[in-house]
């Protein structure tokens, strides 16, 4: 017979050990569980990143296929060569008015007449002169009607106009410009600065009632 004592002694370590056992299972299932989770959250920040990616890609696209085809457009191009030609030709004005004040030895700033002499003897250049007046008034009209021309312009352009009527008014618009520019530097007698002007202004009407009315009719 076995000793009244050894059964419960016998339970009791039994227990802890099968206690042990179950701990041992339960682990690498409690360990999965939790890299589970990991993964899972992983999983799903990785998607959100994939698919904000792929809704930036598929912005940008958009982005590139508006500008494709807006370059495709005859009308934007015929716009962007005719704007590129005034604005050249507006460039080239102060150009011209630099060479006039150097050769008419007229300025309007006391530093840039240093080469020139110092003291008393510099400022009789500080003076108006009649040539280079003309060439500024030249260029501050070609400020007044080509950079309002570069907002109508683009606005007539992106309505819809026939390309046709686009190339008519826009060379109207730039042979005016550069007729007034050559009235004002010859200068040529009147009325030929007047009707330069006078076709530009053509320019403004036929825009904006053609291309934004008829043309759309």
């Amino acid at each position: 017979m076995l000793p009244p004592s050894s059964g419960p002694a016998s339970a009791s370590t039994a227990a802890p050990a099968g206690a042990r056992r179950g701990e041992a299972r339960r682990g690498p299932e409690a360990g999965r569980g939790s890299s589970g989770g990991r993964e899972q959250r992983g999983g799903s920040a990785g998607r959100a990143l994939s698919e904000g990616t792929r809704a930036r890609s598929s912005v940008r696209s958009g982005e590139m296929a508006k500008l494709t085809q807006l370059i495709d457009n005859e009308v934007f191009r015929a716009y962007a060569t005719y704007a590129t030609i005034v604005l050249l030709k507006m460039m080239l004005m102060s150009l011209i008015t630099a060479y006039f004040r150097i050769t008419r030895k007229a300025f309007v700033n006391p530093e840039d007449t240093a080469s020139f002499g110092k003291g008393e003897s510099a400022k009789k250049y500080l003076r108006t002169d009649a040539d280079v007046e003309r060439v500024r008034r030249g260029h501050l009209n070609d400020l007044e009607n080509i950079v309002p021309f570069l907002g109508i312009g683009l606005l007539y352009a992106l309505s819809g106009s026939d390309l046709s009527t686009a190339l008519l008014h826009f060379r109207i618009f730039v042979g005016a410009r550069i007729t007034h520019t050559l009235a004002y530097l010859i200068p040529l007698p009147q009325p030929a600065r007047g009707c330069s002007a006078a076709h530009g202004l053509n320019f403004w009407a036929s825009s904006l009632l053609g291309g934004f009315f008829w043309t759309r009719n």
